[in-house]
């Protein structure tokens, strides 16, 4: 698979007011008469989220199943995109994890010295590149939206090309992007050894690949060794802070 990227291209077909009309609060209803403009709502939100839960997290860990859960609760939150990276460095303790990759410890790592800590753990959850803990409350994830006048990209299949797109000509000198594959939904897992034996783990959005794309170059990514059913999102991510700017992703 390809990936083309191109400076500028035609408005989205979707009102920008409607690109960031937050979704109803847990256990707020929605009124059948707006539903429709909701629906639309909610699937613009998916499309363009507005904050990144990012879980650094590993199988052979016994404190990350309660962060595991946590960032599943999320999926609820059509503006929230969080995604698991299982890092490697606990392999040791007697399981190896089945979906840890080494360059999402890598990944981690490069946060830690962007945010200035001295070691990497888990679980860490990084929030729109910025803010780390091992735990966040919802209210602090969702008080943590990108700007309404972000630079905005589309991602567009078409055949096995992915055209990366500025979506209002973005200033892309200062950024830095990353196209990230993931299995949206539960991953469940039996752990038959190490600290989470006997335990079947559930992983929510497990992320498959990572890979950088160089904004002055044609990027090719081959899909045929990839499994089906694989979403991507394109983060663009300040090159100084490594704080996320904007997100698009494409959902199969």
């Amino acid at each position: 698979m390809k990936v083309l990227l191109t400076s500028s291209m035609a408005a989205i077909i979707i009102g920008a007011g409607m690109l960031f009309v937050p979704a109803p609060a847990t256990g707020q209803g929605v009124n059948p008469a707006n539903a429709a403009q909701y629906n639309q709502v909610s699937k613009a939100a998916n499309l363009y989220p507005t904050e990144l839960v990012e879980l650094f997290t590993s199988q052979g860990c016994s404190s990350c199943p309660p962060a595991d859960k946590f960032i599943a609760s999320l999926a609820d939150s059509p503006s929230t995109l969080a995604l698991s990276f299982n890092v490697t460095y606990w392999d040791y303790l007697g399981w190896k994890d089945r979906f840890g990759q080494k360059v999402f410890t890598k990944r981690q790592k490069q946060y830690a010295r962007s945010l200035g800590i001295g070691n990497v753990y888990t679980p860490q959850m990084v929030v729109n590149g910025v803010a780390h803990s091992n735990r966040f409350t919802r209210k602090q994830i969702m008080s943590a939206s990108l700007s309404d006048d972000r630079p905005m990209f589309e991602l567009t299949p078409s055949g096995s090309v992915l055209r990366v797109s500025s979506a209002n000509d973005a200033d892309l000198s200062d950024c830095k992007l990353t196209l990230v594959a993931y299995k949206p939904g539960l991953q469940k897992t039996p752990v038959l050894r190490g600290e989470n034996r006997r335990r079947t783990l559930e992983n929510y959005n497990v992320v498959k690949g990572v890979y950088e794309i160089n904004a002055d170059t044609q990027y090719s990514l081959d899909r045929s060794e990839h499994e089906d059913g694989l979403a991507y999102v394109l983060l663009a991510s300040d090159v100084r802070t490594a704080e996320i700017v904007s997100m698009t992703q494409m959902l199969p």
